[in-house]
Order: structure tokens, then C-alpha cells, then sequence
């Protein structure tokens, strides 16, 4: 189905309850609210739209914090009981928490609606949504008492706080730095800590990070590092899609000073001078030794010089000696 990724559960509708195929008719250019006249669950609406011969279905249920989608918003729902208005709108059946004649919704369910009308309206181009308009509600298009009294009175509001979700702004980020991150809760920051892990491990997730640099603890931060442009984006997108976007924070890590090296102690001090010119003395006394190491081959290689020349020497008186021997013995012979 095409539709809203905060969708908690898909139940397709029967083939006979809705219209294939939306782009001959119109296109999108409204959000119809409903609600159920009943205390329905997400399922409860499922099988309704899946019975054969209903004749009737909406794009969305929304019971609590769940979301159940029945016909793809590419196609036409049957919800608005005037031809028209149906082929313009997504519609959406809005459980009650109560029963005639206020048909009260309990806040968790009006705050799930929130989100899913500020997702519908950003990704079809509906920001900022009108009152009557782009948000549009049962009994405009047919005689009856939906959405009912009490949200009914809450449309305006719905408008507003679903325009305030779409009005968030991604910041630019310093690519490459590691930093921690949070996300706080459209109200008002009320979200557990558990929430916010679930959130931000959604997002680890979804993102493709990898668990060694993006670690969820368990009071509701991530560790991201090193932390792109593109992640912080993903991570403002995701936090929007839950409908947290508005009040998403960030927190820069404060690298850790360096230690100060410790003052040494007077009697320390003391040491590392003796230390010092014990230091210096061998190091003299080390110079001395190759100074006389040195003395010592230059003797030795003017000694070698000088009994290399007398070998020389020698050699060359034997050789005169033998000449005169050879010829001596030469004229004796003669």
C-alpha cells in the first residue's frame, strides 16, 4: 500500500469496498476526519472494511497509539458518503473513548491522529493545512452527526498541531564529529526514558548504522560518531516522523580536559638534581673513556704503519740478497 510510515498494522479492505485506482478521478487535496460512533480497536475497523458487502472503507483507523491502514491512499476509500469528496480525500475513522452524546476520543488516540494528518498533509503537499479546506471533516459532505461533538471542536486544534510537526527545520550539522543526541516529545518533553531509547533504536535501525558507533543507553541517548551530515538529517526525519521532530535537541560531547601533571614534592625536586648531575658525571666520564679508547687506536694504527713500512724494507734487502746469491752461484758454474 502507498501510505504513511507510522502505519502500526496493513488490513487490506475488500476489493468491493473501495475504488482502484485514484489518478482518474482527482488527486489529492484533503483530509477527511471521522470517527468510529464506537470504542473500536485498529482490528475492529480491519474487519469491518474486510466484510463482503459492506460497501464502505476509510485509508486509516486510528485507536491509542496504534495506526491500521485499509486502502492504499492511491486508491479511493468509500468513507465520505459523497462521490466526490471521496475521490479528493484520505480519510481517517478515529475511535471514541465514550459513547453519545459527546463521543469523546481519549488524548493518546487525538495525539496519533496529530501525526498521522501532519504525515498525510507533508507528503501530499497539504502544508499548511485550512480548516475546511485541505482539513475536512464528515458532516461537511453528508447528513450526519461525524465526527461528533467533541472532535468536532477539536478540529482547529488538530490543524494546528499538525501544521507545528511540518514547520520543523533541519539545521546544519559539522560533518564528522561525534556528538549525543536526544529527542524530546511534541508534549513538552514528556516522554520516558524507555520512549526515547525505543525512538532512537528505531533509528539506529531504519538508518543502517553500525551498533559499534551508534549505541542507544539505557537513559534514552545515542552515541553517534562519528556523526555525518546525512545522519543528523535521518535523524531529524525520524524524530519528525514520530511526531517529535519540532522539539528534537542536540547536544554537542564536551571533550574531556587533559589531566594536569601533579606538582612534585620538594623532596622530589631534591631528587631529580641529584639525579641530574649523577646524569652529567657519567655521561663526562663516558665522553673521557672514548677519548682515550680513540688515543689508543691512533697509537695502535701509527704502530701498524710503521711495521708495515720495515716489512717492506725487509722484504726488499731479501730480494737484493737473493739476486746476489743467484749470481754468484751463476759464475761459479761458469
Amino acid at each position: 500500500m502507498i501510505g504513511s510510515n507510522l502505519v502500526t498494522k496493513h488490513m487490506q479492505a475488500y476489493a468491493g469496498n473501495y475504488t482502484k485506482g485514484r489518478s482518474r478521478y482527482s488527486k489529492i487535496t484533503e483530509i477527511t476526519v471521522h470517527h468510529c460512533a464506537g470504542v473500536m480497536s485498529i482490528d475492529d475497523l480491519g474487519r469491518l472494511w474486510q466484510r463482503v458487502g459492506r460497501e464502505g472503507s476509510s485509508h486509516y483507523g486510528v485507536s491509542g497509539t496504534q495506526i491500521g491502514q485499509y486502502v492504499s491512499e492511491d486508491d479511493i476509500a468509500w468513507t465520505n458518503s459523497h462521490w466526490a469528496s471521496n475521490c479528493r480525500a484520505v480519510t481517517i475513522e478515529t475511535s471514541n473513548s465514550g459513547g453519545a452524546p459527546n463521543w469523546p476520543v481519549a488524548d493518546d488516540t487525538l495525539q496519533t491522529l496529530i501525526k498521522l494528518v501532519a504525515d498525510i498533509a507533508k507528503r501530499n503537499g497539504l502544508h499548511p493545512l485550512v480548516l475546511g479546506k485541505t482539513l475536512t471533516w464528515h458532516s461537511m459532505y453528508a447528513a450526519t452527526a461525524c465526527p461528533g461533538p467533541y472532535l468536532k471542536g477539536k478540529l482547529q486544534y488538530i490543524v494546528d498541531e499538525a501544521n507545528k510537526l511540518n514547520d520543523v527545520t533541519f539545521d546544519a550539522v559539522t560533518p564528522g564529529r561525534n556528538c549525543i543526541v536526544a529527542i524530546t516529545g511534541a508534549d513538552g518533553g514528556n516522554l520516558t526514558g524507555g520512549d526515547i531509547s525505543y525512538y532512537l533504536t528505531q533509528w539506529v535501525r531504519n538508518s543502517g548504522l553500525d551498533p559499534d558507533t551508534a549505541i542507544v543507553t539505557r537513559d534514552g541517548l545515542v552515541t553517534v560518531g562519528p556523526l555525518s551530515n546525512g545522519d543528523q538529517i535521518l535523524l531529524k526525519k525520524y524524530s519528525y516522523e514520530q511526531g517529535l521532530g519540532w522539539q528534537f535537541s542536540e547536544y554537542i560531547e564536551t571533550p574531556e580536559e587533559p589531566a594536569e601533571p601533579d606538582e612534585p614534592a620538594g623532596d622530589d625536586i631534591e631528587a631529580l638534581h641529584a639525579e641530574l648531575e649523577a646524569s652529567k658525571a657519567e655521561a663526562q666520564a663516558l665522553r673521557n673513556s672514548l677519548a682515550s679508547v680513540t688515543a689508543e687506536r691512533d697509537t695502535a694504527l701509527q704502530q701498524a704503519r710503521e711495521a708495515g713500512e720495515k716489512a717492506e724494507a725487509a722484504t726488499e734487502r731479501a730480494e737484493h740478497a737473493e739476486a746476489k746469491i743467484k749470481a754468484a752461484q751463476a759464475a761459479l758454474e761458469g
